[in-house]
C-alpha cells in the first residue's frame, strides 16, 4: 500500500507491506510473513494501532499424529522473526524453537526456547535466552488447568534503565465452571530475580451468565502491597451490538477505600448496514 498526504506546506509519502506465504507438504509446513509500516505512513483510517515497525518472520513446522498411546500428535517448530522500525535502526530479532504435545484427555505441553533482543525506552539488550514449558488441561468438563514455567536470561523490569538478569516466571490457573451460567477461575503469578527481588500477584475472577446476552464479571487481584476490583456489565444482542458498563478500582491496601483510584466507563456500540 501508499499513501499520499498534503496539506498546505505539508507532504508526506508513506508505504505499507504485508505479505504472507505457507505451504503444506506432507508433515511439513514452511511459511513466510513480512508486515512493515512506514513512520510517515498517513493511518487516519484507524486501521493500524502504530506505524514505523517492521516484522519479518521466516519458519517451519513439522507435525506428525501419532493417536497412539496418550499421544494425539507431536508438533515441532522453528522460526526466526526479525522485528525493529522501519529502517532497522535497532533489532528487536528472536529465534525460536517448539515442541507441542497433544495428548489424551484434552491436554498438551508446549516447550519452547527463545533467543531474542529487545529494544526498551532506547536502550538496547542482546542475547537474552528465556527457556518456558506450559501444560493445558481440561480433563473435566467442569475443571481446566493452566501452568507455565519460565526461566533464563530476562530482563529486569524493577531496575531503570532495564538491565539484563536471571529470572524467572510462573503462573498457575485454575477455572471451575459449576454449571453453564458461572465460571469462577483461581490464579497465581509470580515473578522473581533470583537472589534479589519477586513479586507474587493473586487474582480470583467470577463470571455470571444470566441470559445469552446479559453477563456480569468481576475480577480481583492483590500484588502484596496493591488491591485492585474491576467489575463490568455486559449486554451484547450480536458480536457489533453491545453495552457495557465497568469500572476499576485500586489502592493500597491499607488505605481507606475512599483514597482508592476509581475509574468508571460506558460503552455503546450500534453497527447499521446499507
Amino acid at each position: 500500500g501508499h499513501s499520499l498526504y498534503q496539506q498546505e506546506k505539508i507532504k508526506e509519502k508513506g508505504n505499507i507491506y504485508k505479505f504472507g506465504f505457507s505451504a503444506i507438504y506432507h508433515n511439513f509446513t514452511p511459511y513466510f510473513y513480512i508486515f512493515g509500516v512506514s513512520p510517515d505512513y498517513n493511518n487516519q483510517n484507524g486501521y493500524l494501532q502504530k506505524d514505523d515497525f517492521l516484522k519479518i518472520t521466516p519458519g517451519i513446522t513439522w507435525t506428525s499424529f501419532i493417536n497412539k498411546f496418550i499421544f494425539n500428535f507431536i508438533s515441532t517448530e522453528f522460526s526466526y522473526s526479525a522485528n525493529s522500525d522501519y529502517k532497522r535502526n535497532y533489532k528487536n530479532d528472536s529465534t525460536s524453537i517448539s515442541l507441542q504435545l497433544s495428548l489424551k484427555r484434552r491436554t498438551q505441553i508446549l516447550t519452547y526456547f527463545s533467543y531474542f533482543s529487545r529494544n526498551l525506552y532506547g536502550f538496547y539488550l542482546k542475547d537474552l535466552k528465556m527457556f518456558t514449558t506450559t501444560l493445558l488441561s481440561s480433563p473435566f468438563d467442569f475443571y481446566s488447568l493452566t501452568f507455565f514455567i519460565s526461566t533464563g536470561n530476562g530482563i529486569n523490569y524493577f531496575t531503570f534503565p532495564p538491565e539484563k538478569a536471571n529470572i524467572y516466571y510462573i503462573g498457575i490457573k485454575n477455572e471451575f465452571s459449576f454449571t453453564k451460567k458461572t465460571l469462577v477461575s483461581l490464579e497465581f503469578k509470580k515473578y522473581a530475580l533470583y537472589n534479589l527481588a519477586s513479586q507474587n500477584t493473586y487474582f480470583l475472577r467470577f463470571l455470571y451468565t444470566f441470559t445469552n446476552f446479559f453477563s456480569f464479571r468481576f475480577i480481583y487481584s492483590y500484588d502484596g502491597e496493591n488491591n485492585g476490583i474491576y467489575p463490568l456489565f455486559t449486554y451484547q444482542i450480536t458480536p457489533y451490538d453491545l453495552f457495557f458498563l465497568g469500572g476499576s478500582t485500586s489502592g493500597k491496601f491499607y488505605e481507606k477505600f475512599k483514597k482508592w483510584d476509581k475509574v468508571i466507563f460506558i460503552k455503546l456500540q450500534k453497527v447499521f448496514s446499507f
